[in-house]
């Protein structure tokens, strides 16, 4: 490791916590505002909301502050802190990151890398969210939760993974968060009684996540390859395709899926009607399908307009 890397290594908790305490919450949604729908006809959801993504301002909802698992929707979080750190330093995004054989063994969506396989920090952001990779997940958070590990404490890939996580949950905090506790940089923890966020606090994350340059290319992005390379110096080329299926629908913009057991089938997105921009959040919809048939639901019944 040369003296830059260990420069960087060195700078990056302190990093971290500058731009965690410069943030500050953003304006949370306003109950006072907010329309409490009890149902909308066909919706399957067990909570919703929709957000004026300008001002945060909750035009419509329901159980906004309900409890809930939100499976791969966690990995929003994940991209902003990464993203907020590259910012500050743009070179980590050309870090390499070797995908560990305890990464891919990690069960659920992955990016289909082998073990020993190699590719950059910013194609691994690629792998996070467009396949919803949770090997790509931990492997993020093990390279940049090392530096962070407290005085003291030996950097195993678990003290670094469990730094990261803490990274992830300063952040919310910082934001406004008050009801999101996460255990994972890929998804929750898959116990009923161990609830990870709530839509009005995922409405929060998006309008913050949404305005970070990196984020917005990353989770607008439809397809995208990237060359692995293994330690021999062999290439392979690696295909990524989006798994929000309303992205390139006309106004939509982002932003994440999520789906396991608990969490059942869950959307974030952002999305432009006649010039305005909405943030709306579906958590626990009952199939993959109704997902995005509870979004444009909701959606209409706010703005008057299908989405196509």
């Amino acid at each position: 490791m040369d003296i830059r890397t260990v420069i960087r290594f060195a700078c990056r908790p302190v990093m971290m916590a500058a731009l965690v305490a410069a943030s500050g919450p953003l304006l949370a949604p306003s109950a006072a505002h907010a329309a409490e729908a009890a149902a909308v006809e066909g919706v399957t959801a067990a909570a919703w909301a929709v957000a004026d993504a300008e001002t945060g301002e909750v035009l419509a909802s329901h159980e906004l502050e309900r409890p809930s698992n939100i499976a791969s929707v966690t990995k929003l979080m994940t991209l902003l802190v990464v993203s907020e750190m590259a910012a500050a330093q743009p070179a980590i995004l050309d870090e390499e990151l070797s995908f560990a054989e305890r990464a891919v063994a990690i069960g659920g969506t992955k990016t289909g890398l082998a073990a020993g396989e190699r590719i950059s920090v910013r194609e691994a952001l690629y792998g996070l969210m467009l396949p919803s990779g949770n090997d790509a997940g931990y492997m993020l958070a093990i390279h940049f939760g090392a530096p962070m590990v407290a005085a003291g404490v030996e950097a195993t890939p678990a003290s670094a993974y469990k730094a990261f996580v803490a990274a992830m949950n300063r952040k919310a905090r910082a934001l406004g968060m008050t009801q999101t506790r996460y255990s994972s940089a890929f998804g929750d923890a898959l116990d009923p009684d161990r609830r990870t966020s709530s839509a009005r606090d995922q409405l929060i994350l998006a309008r913050a996540a949404m305005a970070n340059p990196l984020v917005r290319q990353v989770v607008g992005t439809r397809e995208h390859e990237t060359i692995a390379r293994t330690a021999s110096g062999a290439e392979r080329r690696v295909a990524w395709h989006n798994t929000n299926e309303l992205l390139g629908r006309p106004g939509v913009t982002g932003i994440k899926t999520g789906s396991n057991r608990s969490a059942h089938s869950c959307l974030l997105t952002e999305v432009s009607v006649d010039g305005r921009r909405y943030h709306v959040a579906v958590l626990g919809s009952r199939t993959s399908a109704d997902r995005y048939n509870d979004t444009l639901k909701v959606l209409k019944s706010v703005t008057g307009r299908t989405v196509k």
